[in-house]
């Protein structure tokens, strides 16, 4: 890799860094829904609001946000979260009632502190220095004067002699460990530590191991070891600095928790401004003196742990000089945040994992792709030395697992880290009595097929992200046997935010007392659980898995997903479709076929037997519809009908609906065909047959509207994931859909669609492929090669042969089609009697 100059650098980030900053001040910020608004009154020029936040929301008292109601733009604070209320002082009146606000959190500050960081360096010749070492790695070897008794002693050597060292630490394999212990030996040195990460959860993580060590070896002091920044992690007694002021100024400590919990309780009420004002003077005078009691506390630690983010733009830090410097999980940091870091040592300690996920960024600008995208192993060239089979001086891997079951990493191990990785004894049988647990007892790894169980992968409406109804209700199931059988922890990992909202709002009604954590992969990265799901949601009617599955990443999303799980791991996954549409070099095909070849794919007829029952989530065969009545006769105000084919449903169930006095709301392909007065009917090309009864309880295939027979149907009590769906689904006409468009010809072979005829004889015309079929937005045919990822549309020549194969004819007077092309329509079937037409999306 060709070397570049530090100013060069220099440049090239700050420039990523300011095209970031600007795209976030125009479009970006994480988008979070939250509803219930309710209008409390008025404080000075702003308006307070509370709101009911959702699960995933998590702002901290003082956050700055952008609000978005009925298209309209506003700036608002966060003043405070009590419980699942999120209280905001808004520059705009919204309504005394909102029923739902967009949030976009936008923390391009922190970015531009870090230009300002980089800037700065520039006049540093130490710091250049510094940077230079980072990112060329071509310091001298001093670790190797020294006899090394183990793999961690070697790494002791290196970062006390070496100035740069790169740490290679694949999942599992003792990261933090590796990372508390170079901590703790410079801490019996009196030496200053700055431990980094990109999230608090890691830093947090860290300084518990680190606190451990010392204890371990009765060198444990107070205050000597102190967390900085804001935290809500519950697991770091004596170490944040507020509870060490606390136990050194125990007044001060508490006169400040009083007055900060009087500001936020006054700021809900508008009548006491005055009250307010009084409590903020003081505030104001304390935190003086709170300031120099931080920096007391500060001053005489000899490990200080925080974020990359807090070390950028707090001055107490970046002006602050350490004997060495620690990063962790550098793989999730951009890589101008590890250089700033760096000229904070006289060491630095980089650990990350190339293999898992890289940085994120909200722009997709070349510039940002090439700086902020890539992690500081790529931009170093340290990846393309590993992948050449070089090994770099300053870089050592960690190589031994201690955290999966050998059934789990055996799939990471071979296709992932290409068997640099093995496991440690302890494995076999440490992680064996999860395994042997419910569900699926006596399995570690395994996947759930449900490619046969006609679940659905649909777009939501507002973000574009997936999910897919019946994986996300089995995977709650499947969670609520994991808790039911044994106390190992349960986490539930997607590529998808719709999905992880899903599972999260039904979690919340079904058991809210649940410790189960379900997020998207990116959060979930750095964590672990004994037992974990992981549902990669797509299925049809989506034309191909989403590029989080199949793009260059999606390797390392994949890596994450799997080795979060110490005990169990669970896939759900449609095989056939994956098999197909992804690409046979993609992690997830050779996952797929990983399970395949050692036989651990379960059909729904084994894996349906492990689901359970519970109060708010019942499973029912769809031929049971007694509860379903019954639901229906006590319906209030509204219900909800999703249903692919309208003329599938019972006519009893349809007499219930004909009855109903609320509002009836259908979403189906045959819109003639619903048949119920007063009813709102939709065409729609819905595929799931969902129902959902006064916004709080959920039917799955019951009514069941499709071709094939359903295995299972069930029904849900949960008011959050009811709104959710609400908030998912696409209630727009499909214009596409003609109900009045029929098939107007019959052939000699009844069952014999075009998609028969195409899987049978066309194959792509570069690589010889099968190719699948899709239906655009616009109501045209679209053929897809996967494998070389060409498409085509109908063509006049394919839809003749396919014609002449069936001998096909008009139903009303029997003389063979002929094929026409028009403009607006393309290739089409017509009759040359009676003029009657039928488009090719009609022939599949």
């Amino acid at each position: 890799m060709e070397k570049r100059s530090i100013s060069s650098y220099l440049k090239a980030w700050v420039r990523a860094l300011s095209i970031e900053i600007n795209y976030m001040k125009k479009h970006g910020g994480e988008k979070y829904t939250v509803g219930k608004g309710e209008y409390l009154g008025q404080q000075g020029d702003a308006y307070l609001y509370r709101f009911e936040r959702t699960a995933d929301l998590y702002l901290f008292d003082g956050a700055q946000v952008r609000l978005i109601h009925q298209h309209k733009e506003s700036k608002g604070e966060v003043i405070g979260t009590e419980g699942f209320d999120l209280y905001l002082k808004i520059d705009a009146f919204i309504g005394q009632e909102v029923d739902e606000l967009d949030i976009y959190n936008e923390p391009w500050e922190l970015l531009q502190a870090l230009i300002d960081r980089l800037t700065e360096a520039k006049d540093y010749k130490q710091k250049i220095v510094r940077i230079k070492r980072l990112m060329r790695g071509d310091s001298p070897v001093r670790h190797k004067e020294y006899t090394s008794k183990n793999a961690l002693h070697e790494v002791l050597l290196r970062a006390r002699y070496n100035r740069t060292t790169y740490i290679w630490g694949p999942p599992g394999t003792g990261k933090t460990y590796t990372l508390s212990k170079i901590a703790a030996s410079y801490y019996r040195k009196s030496k200053r530590i700055l431990l980094l990460s990109h999230s608090n959860a890691a830093v947090d993580g860290l300084l518990q191991e680190t606190a451990r060590q010392l204890k371990k070896k009765e060198a444990w002091k107070k205050g000597k070891l102190i967390r900085y920044g804001a935290t809500k992690s519950s697991g770091l007694e004596n170490i944040k600095v507020e509870e060490v002021i606390g136990e050194d100024d125990p007044d001060l400590a508490q006169e400040m928790r009083d007055l900060q919990e009087e500001r936020v309780y006054l700021s809900r009420y508008p009548n006491r401004a005055h009250q307010l004002q009084q409590v903020n003077k003081k505030l104001n005078a304390l935190r003086n003196k709170w300031i120099e009691a931080e920096k007391n506390v500060f001053d005489q630690a000899y490990i200080v742990g925080t974020t990359l983010s807090k070390a950028a733009i707090d001055r107490l830090l970046y002006q602050s000089e350490f004997d060495m410097v620690v990063v962790d999980e550098i793989s999730m940091a951009y890589a101008p945040q590890i250089a700033f870091a760096a000229t904070l040592g006289k060491r630095i300690v980089v650990c990350g994992d190339f293999k898992q996920l890289p940085p994120v960024s909200q722009s997709s600008h070349a510039e940002v792709k090439k700086w902020l995208q890539r992690d500081l192993f790529e931009q170093t060239g340290l990846v393309e030395q590993v992948e050449r089979g070089e090994i770099h001086p300053h870089l050592f891997m960690l190589t031994k697992q201690r955290r999966m079951h050998k059934d789990i990493s055996a799939f990471t191990n071979r296709y992932i880290y290409s068997n640099r990785v093995g496991d440690h004894p302890s494995v076999t049988t440490s992680r064996e009595v999860v395994a042997s647990s419910r569900p699926f007892a006596h399995e570690a790894a395994l996947m759930l097929n449900i490619g046969q169980l006609h679940s659905s992968a649909m777009r939501d409406v507002a973000s574009g992200s997936r999910y897919n109804v019946i994986t996300a209700v089995l995977a709650v199931s499947l969670m609520l046997r994991a808790r039911k059988a044994s106390s190992a922890t349960i986490g539930y990992v997607t590529p998808y935010k719709s999905q992880a909202k899903l599972i999260n709002a039904f979690l919340q009604d079904i058991e809210p007392a649940s410790d189960i954590i379900a997020a998207t992969v990116h959060k979930f990265q750095g964590a672990e659980r004994d037992i974990m799901i992981f549902d990669t949601v797509d299925t049809k009617p989506q034309s191909k898995p989403g590029l989080l599955l199949t793009n260059e990443n999606s390797d390392r999303l994949v890596n994450v997903a799997v080795t979060r799980s110490k005990g169990k791991f669970m896939m759900l996954s449609d095989e056939s479709f994956a098999q197909q549409r992804v690409p046979k070099e993609r992690a997830l095909w050779k996952l797929v076929n990983h399970f395949n070849e050692n036989q651990k794919v379960y059909q729904p007829q084994q894996f349906l037997k492990e689901v359970i029952q519970h109060p708010k989530l019942i499973w029912y065969h769809p031929s049971n519809s007694n509860q379903l009545k019954k639901d229906l006769y006590q319906a209030r105000q509204q219900i909800l009908l999703c249903i692919p084919y309208a003329s599938l449903v019972p006519q009893e169930i349809r007499d219930v609906l004909h009855s109903f006095k609320g509002e009836v709301t259908v979403l189906t392909r045959e819109p003639t065909e619903v048949r119920i007065d007063g009813a709102h009917v939709i065409s729609s090309a819905v595929p799931m047959s969902l129902l959902i009864i006064d916004e709080s309880t959920i039917w799955i295939n019951m009514p069941y509207g499709g071709k094939n027979e359903a295995f299972m149907a069930a029904r849900i009590e949960s008011k959050l994931g009811a709104k959710q769906l609400l908030r998912s689904i696409d209630f727009a006409e499909d214009k596409t859909r003609n109900q009045e468009t029929k098939m107007y010809i019959e052939t000699n072979k009844p069952q014999y669609s075009l998609n028969n005829y195409l899987r049978s004889w066309d194959r792509c015309e570069s690589c010889q492929h099968m190719r699948e079929v899709e239906i655009t937005k616009k109501g045209k045919v679209r053929f897809i090669c996967y494998y070389c990822g060409k498409t085509s549309g109908a063509t006049r020549l394919l839809v003749e042969k396919y014609l002449n194969y069936v001998h096909a004819v008009c139903k009303a007077c029997k003389q063979p089609m002929n094929v026409e092309y028009d403009e607006n329509k393309g290739v089409y079937a017509c009759c040359p009697s009676c003029k009657k037409e039928v488009l090719p999306r009609d022939l599949l």
